[in-house]
């Protein structure tokens, strides 16, 4: 795993774009979110992670960026790579997918076996 990229940009967002190893290769995104609370009624998301192709993207809220400009970055990254991939994976996809909906107005679909959004 190499570093290929981390930055605090001028939006106030860290962000650390991580090279995998070449036998990684996803042909989906799986998605992680962090947030300060299990609820997302009362929580917010403070980080969120993604997988795809050979390579890593972590994104980071800083104190210096508003909960909704944060929120909007993560919308447009979500539908550029929703483009690029198609298909998004995520541990506990429930989860992931209560965050997606209630945050940032994203719908998810799981399937029976798979856990995914955007079919």
């Amino acid at each position: 795993m190499d570093f290929l990229r981390e930055k605090l940009n001028e939006n106030g967002i860290f962000s650390a774009t991580l090279k995998l190893h070449p036998s990684l290769n996803f042909s989906g995104v799986v998605l992680d979110f962090e947030t300060t609370d299990y609820d997302p009624a009362t929580g917010e998301i403070v980080a969120a992670g993604f997988l795809f192709g050979n390579r890593a993207l972590i994104l980071v809220r800083t104190y210096l960026i508003s909960r909704e400009a944060f929120y909007g970055e993560l919308k447009g990254v979500i539908e550029q790579l929703n483009k690029q991939y198609g298909t998004f994976y995520a541990y506990n996809a429930p989860f992931e997918g209560k965050w997606l909906r209630t945050h940032l107005g994203i719908v998810c679909k799981i399937a029976k076996n798979l856990k995914y959004c955007f079919k």
